[in-house]
């Protein structure tokens, strides 16, 4: 059982921390990319995985910063990837993606791949309506990938959270904000501290350490089987 204990960065994510609810004893880190096209097939068994155990985790989104500095270009420049890639996790997942990114998207290939404004739409959200966060994320993925909205287009992002009942124009301001670029920004140390080299990734935080739960799109049986392990090894070590 792999366990990280992070007693130092733990100072530099209070703004994480204070969306704990107080009465669970878990949290879940459920750490994703909004371009990661893997993290989409994972959203419904991720979703589901948090709903059942909603009465034993908080749940904490974290953005891993797949696509920053040097990397973001033109999605032409990785489009040859993802036409093989795409039916891959489609065949695996079941996911599907859709015909806006497939046909206009993907072919036309002028459209910015960043990972940076979907951090901070998650990072604005996550002040609104943190319990909401990971059903956010799931919609801006299939915003991206299913009906083909370009990333860098802030205006789309505050759309999606109309969706969620928040005024479209004060959201994209807070986008805009220093506090949301810090805090997209603690995401991205935290994913590093993490030493996540790939998404999507689950970490489960018990008790101030962090242990891996599961790295890549893992089945819903599987996440559930590992949890299950983890407890069994929780209360093994208590003893």
């Amino acid at each position: 059982m792999r366990i990280f204990i992070l007693l130092p960065m733990l100072l530099l994510f209070t703004h994480c921390q204070a969306q704990t609810t107080t009465t669970h004893t878990m949290k879940l880190i459920y750490i994703y990319d909004a371009l990661c096209g893997w993290c989409y097939g994972f959203s419904p068994t991720i979703q589901r995985f948090a709903q059942e155990h909603q009465s034993t985790f908080a749940v904490q989104v974290v953005s891993g910063g797949m696509v920053t500095g040097s990397r973001i270009a033109p999605i032409s420049s990785i489009a040859a990837y993802i036409e093989g890639a795409y039916q891959t996790v489609e065949r695996t997942t079941g996911i599907k993606f859709g015909e806006p990114f497939l046909k206009k998207t993907l072919k036309e290939g002028t459209a910015v791949f960043t990972s940076i404004p979907p951090a901070l739409a998650l990072s604005a959200f996550k002040e609104l309506k943190p319990d909401e966060t990971l059903a956010f994320a799931a919609q801006i993925q299939k915003a991206i990938y299913y009906h083909g909205m370009e990333p860098a287009d802030t205006a789309a992002y505050g759309k999606l959270a109309a969706d969620f009942g928040l005024n479209s124009e004060e959201f994209i301001s807070q986008m805009q904000t220093a506090a949301t670029l810090h805090a997209a920004e603690q995401d991205f140390a935290l994913s590093d501290a993490l030493g996540v080299t790939g998404f999507p990734s689950v970490f489960v935080e018990y008790a101030g350490k962090y242990y891996p739960l599961a790295s890549g799109a893992v089945s819903f049986e599987t996440l559930e089987k590992q949890f299950q392990q983890l407890q069994a090894d929780l209360k093994k070590a208590a003893r």
